[in-house]
């Protein structure tokens, strides 16, 4: 039914399947009145809408039996896939309904909706614990009524519980086990009052309870600015009303804000509507075609936003476009504090390496791959450094590897010794400078204050931590003059080349991983045009090929070699024994074989895929975490980039 296709992190491109047809996500469903279609459906079809949702209260009021006897694609004229609201907002706005729970569902289904809303409490930001707790029990005991008369139709049940977060965590869980579709209810008031950051702990939290496989709905989010951060915290859908709303209220859309159309002198817009017409011949139409123009001027802001959202993920450059968009507008800024409380959850579900980091502001330091970066330097590196000198390089900007490279290997023919380079991504080992982030960061000369201080704090932590018996702060030719009186100078030095390759190895397998893969009669082809290291033999056998991104792809003799180090399930995926000859011979890895997999690989992590005696089928790509394996059924969950049976 729900199928991840790409990612970037919680953000995801998948494929949802109905009656009525597949939907790409993310996905924006434009509220369709059924009383006053001010845009034509298929003209919604032309703007990107694959699917679209109305509300059913609205409809059974309007057309009671009718709506059933022609059946609700007919009546709203769309053949695609149709969500129904059913009237929980119109109690949320009026008070209350006219219908129960059981009577909407049961009409849902009549009428032939796609997906159905069940008939929720909605519980508003201000309602005290004992009222939200009311209201979510309430929710989960009608979910449970409507699970029984649901029939084919897929089963939306709205998680609530106000700013309540506990409720919030118990209504995701209870509903994961009925519903098959979850929007995010009671958050209209939140984006309405510009609430930014309790929007983001209420998303946050239903998302970390929520099962990974569960398709996420903002019920109600419909402006643009709000786009890509949902989709980082893991969203799927999105609907409003808001084209239609704004334009009646006069109000001209665009990707982080909105301005009143009377005060444009220019339209800032290429859309069709506004490269086909001026402002001045827009304020001339009478009110009713100048509303539905500036509507469909609102629609393509919207989908225009989806599109680019859709491209950021698939170009692993969602954070950065988020960071972006939200330092357009003052009060998204408010969301950054609330996002680092779920830097862990985030961490586990982000990329290896991205193509590049872009310092947007200090709360680019921040980011969970530059915090996993950070973590592994202590844990992989310094911690287990067994060399006496430290020397330490002044912050510098990438390549720091070009810049240092040269006066480490000085510092080598006097003694052996580790190097640092004083970064604002913190301690930064030489050996680890090419990798992602730090190897490929774009970051101004002076970051600010924030950054300087959490530069200092890592460094204090380093010069608390550290068990060298001799550190020095670079400063040329006096270092190296202190060097040649305090050390022993040797003759035998170690390659700081395999040096490099071992360092890494243990950065990104784990501690020991270099002594086993970096030892023996260690060969390095390089390219023929860029001197790059573009594989690595040992002892004769091809064992790593070096990635874009500095980090390494596994051959199967070195997967081997690990598989010796590290004991089962550790750098494994495990499938069943009828996958195992499939992904032998290369072939992907699905997610309903994958028997269990190590929950410290992130996606992109290098993975030894293996059957459950063991015996090595191949090696790949991480697509899922070991989570999101246990609950989707569908997809790809490991990407096999060579079979031991491959050829056969």
């Amino acid at each position: 039914m729900f199928e991840l296709k790409e990612r970037d992190g919680l953000a995801r491109i998948c494929r949802l399947s109905t009656k009525h047809g597949d939907v790409e996500t993310p996905a924006l469903m434009p509220v369709i009145n059924p009383n006053k279609q001010l845009v034509k459906t298929e003209e919604l079809k032309a703007l990107g809408a694959e699917i679209v949702i109305t509300n059913a209260y609205i409809i059974k009021r309007s057309y009671g039996d009718l709506a059933c006897e022609k059946g609700l694609h007919n009546l709203l004229g769309f053949d695609g896939p149709i969500m129904t609201d059913s009237g929980t907002f119109q109690s949320h706005v009026y008070g209350s309904v006219e219908t129960t729970n059981k009577e909407i569902v049961e009409y849902e289904v009549r009428i032939g909706s796609d997906i159905g809303t069940i008939l929720d409490e909605f519980v508003e930001p201000d309602d005290s614990y004992e009222i939200a707790e009311r209201k979510v029990a309430e929710t989960i005991k009608r979910a449970k009524e409507a699970r029984e008369i649901s029939g084919e139709m897929l089963l939306a049940t709205p998680v609530q519980g106000g700013l309540h977060l506990d409720l919030r965590r118990k209504c995701a869980v209870e509903l994961s086990d009925i519903g098959d579709f979850f929007p995010l209810g009671g958050i209209v008031p939140l984006m309405e009052n510009y609430r930014f950051a309790s929007l983001v702990d209420v998303a946050m939290t239903a998302r970390c309870a929520l099962p990974a496989s569960a398709p996420v709905h903002f019920f109600g989010a419909g402006h643009p600015m709000i786009f890509g951060l949902a989709c980082m915290m893991g969203a799927d859908f999105f609907d409003s009303a808001s084209y239609a709303k704004y334009a009646a209220d006069g109000r001209y859309l665009t990707s982080t804000g909105t301005v009143s159309f009377e005060e444009l002198d220019e339209l800032p817009c290429a859309c069709p509507v506004c490269s086909s017409t001026d402002a001045r011949e827009l304020r001339e139409l009478d009110e009713s075609a100048r509303y539905r123009q500036l509507a469909l001027h609102n629609l393509h802001v919207c989908f225009a936003e989806i599109r680019s959202v859709k491209k950021a993920i698939r170009n692993n450059e969602l954070r950065d476009y988020v960071e972006q968009r939200m330092s357009a507008h003052p009060q998204m800024q408010n969301a950054f504090p609330a996002l680092l409380r779920y830097r862990d959850f985030f961490e586990r579900h982000e990329p290896l390496a991205r193509k590049v980091f872009f310092y947007r502001n200090f709360y680019s330091m921040h980011r969970p791959d530059v915090s996993r970066f950070r973590k592994r330097v202590f844990e992989r590196y310094l911690a287990k450094s067994r060399r006496n000198v430290l020397v330490i390089f002044p912050n510098s900007q990438a390549p720091y590897f070009d810049r240092w490279i040269e006066n480490a290997q000085r510092v080598l023919a006097i003694t052996d010794a580790d190097f640092i380079v004083d970064t604002y991504f913190g301690p930064l080992p030489l050996e680890l400078s090419l990798l992602y982030p730090p190897g490929v960061s774009v970051l101004p000369q002076h970051p600010g204050r924030d950054a300087e201080a959490l530069r200092n704090a890592y460094m204090l932590k380093l010069a608390h931590t550290h068990n060298y018996r001799l550190a020095l702060y670079w400063e040329g030719e006096r270092t190296l003059d202190v060097l040649a009186n305090l050390c022993r100078s040797t003759d035998a030095h170690e390659n700081f080349e395999l040096r490099m390759l071992a360092a890494i190895c243990d950065f990104q397998f784990g501690v020991g991983a270099g002594s086993v893969l970096i030892s023996g009669n260690i060969e390095i082809v390089r390219s023929k045009n860029t001197g790059r290291i573009r594989n690595v033999h040992r002892n004769g056998k091809h064992i790593l090929s070096m990635r874009n991104d500095g980090y390494f792809n596994l051959k199967i003799e070195g997967a081997k070699l690990l598989m010796e180090k590290f004991g089962k399930p550790a750098l494994r995926c495990i499938v069943s024994r009828e996958a195992y000859e499939f992904n032998a011979r290369g072939k992907n890895v699905f997610a309903k074989f994958v028997l269990e997999m190590d929950r410290n690989l992130v996606p992109d992590d290098e993975v030894i895929v293996v059957n459950e005696d063991d015996e090595i089928a191949g090696v790949g790509r991480v697509v899922l975490t070991a989570d999101e394996c246990r609950t989707f059924r569908t997809g790809i969950a490991v990407k096999v980039r060579e079979g031991v049976h491959e050829g056969n």
